[in-house]
């Protein structure tokens, strides 16, 4: 039972990677951390939302591509680490483009083979910040230098917050 849930989620991350490759924009992507109250153990999920583009329709998508207990810290450097591992899984980012030529290709097209990512959504815990800022700079080692953590990461409106304000 347990080899087929996973080779089950194996294939699942296979069709939301050929999924992502196929989609014409960026994929944004939500997530939160939590502790399990009886153990402490964190938990890190993540959803990703793109356009799916089929030659009869657009759909919007929404999938998960994470939910993993994590080891270490709750620092945004850890999170961020495990992020990047999380994107990359599916096809967002890449570890590496050093497979395509770079004389044959430009500079922008590179950028957009080895990342997706647009915007990110995480609660408004201060570890957020510095997580984006890690993303951005495990891109940057990668030579990618057109996602900022500034202008890419969104904090989250707080549901008391929108009902007072609407009223």
């Amino acid at each position: 039972c347990r080899k087929q849930i996973k080779n089950d989620f194996v294939d699942y991350l296979e069709e939301v990677r050929t999924a992502i490759a196929a989609a014409p924009g960026d994929v944004s992507t939500s997530s939160d951390l939590w502790t399990r109250e009886q153990t402490g153990d964190p938990y890190f999920g993540a959803v990703a939302q793109w356009i799916d583009v089929s030659p009869m329709a657009w759909k919007f998508r929404a999938e998960v591509i994470a939910f993993s207990v994590i080891s270490g810290q709750h620092t945004g450097e850890n999170l961020g680490r495990y992020y990047v591992k999380f994107l990359d899984r599916v096809g967002i980012t890449s570890k590496t483009h050093s497979k395509v030529s770079q004389t044959l290709i430009s500079a922008e097209h590179i950028a957009y083979l080895i990342s997706k990512l647009g915007y990110t959504t995480a609660d408004n815990a201060s570890n957020n910040s510095t997580t984006a800022s890690k993303i951005e700079q495990v891109f940057k080692t990668r030579g990618l230098t057109g996602w900022d953590a500034q202008e890419r990461k969104l904090g989250c409106i707080p549901v008391t917050l929108y009902f007072t304000s609407t009223r």
